[in-house]
């Protein structure tokens, strides 16, 4: 079991020194319980390399299961535990969690207290079928029948630079001159700068960045 929440708690924080920070042991341990789980099943449930891990094929059965069976366990034991309060688990973007969501909470949950709310951030739009999720925050158009979708707001796209920047480039006046410059990308809408660049007629710009940053508060 012990070996089961390691790797659960690894898929899911996508990092293996966060997830020993949340189970309080080290990165090591968390490793050697994985290979342990992995030599009991006999079966590899991940790639490693120096960027990080890829699941295998069974590694994302297993994670599927276990976390929608670690879940249910949660769910009861809060059934229990808050006498009739119920828990309901958001996924989000971590930018739009943190610049908007986050401060807003503690005024729900004030005004719904029989609700506790369960935060997932991640930069990949989840499948709700997965039981990992009860709803999410996600950009796109509705597309699966069996979702309720609510439309929220349009994002507005349009490129920033610090004022220091803008200083020390003062030839910097046009779409057309950012070739010259360092374009940050956030891989996860890697789409955006094309999508603007296009539109005010800059399309010749590589648009695919020279620093990338897995969201918008990183970059």
């Amino acid at each position: 079991m012990t070996a089961l929440r390691a790797f659960e708690a690894v898929c899911r924080l996508q990092n293996f020194k966060d997830a020993s920070s949340e189970l309080n042991v080290t990165p090591s341990a968390i490793s050697h319980q994985i290979r342990q789980l992995e030599k009991e099943l006999g079966c590899r449930l991940m790639n490693r390399g120096r960027s990080g891990f890829d699941l295998t094929a069974d590694g994302l059965k297993l994670s599927v299961t276990v976390s929608r069976a670690l879940r249910q366990i949660s769910d009861v034991a809060n059934e229990i535990t808050h006498s009739g309060r119920r828990r309901v688990t958001l996924q989000a973007y971590s930018t739009f969690a943190v610049r908007w969501l986050l401060p807003r909470l503690p005024h729900f949950e004030a005004t719904h207290d029989m609700l506790d709310i369960g935060i997932v951030t991640s930069q990949d739009d989840i499948d709700l079928s997965t039981g990992l999720a009860d709803a999410c925050v996600l950009i796109g158009e509705p597309s699966d029948p069996k979702v309720d979708y609510t439309y929220l707001f349009s994002s507005h796209v349009y490129p920033v630079c610090s004022p220091a920047y803008l200083e020390r480039n003062p030839g910097l006046k046009r779409p057309q001159d950012l070739s010259d410059h360092t374009l940050l990308q956030v891989y996860p809408s890697q789409g955006d700068w094309a999508v603007w660049l296009d539109a005010v007629g800059a399309g010749q710009v590589d648009s695919a960045g020279d620093s990338r940053f897995d969201s918008y508060d990183h970059a």
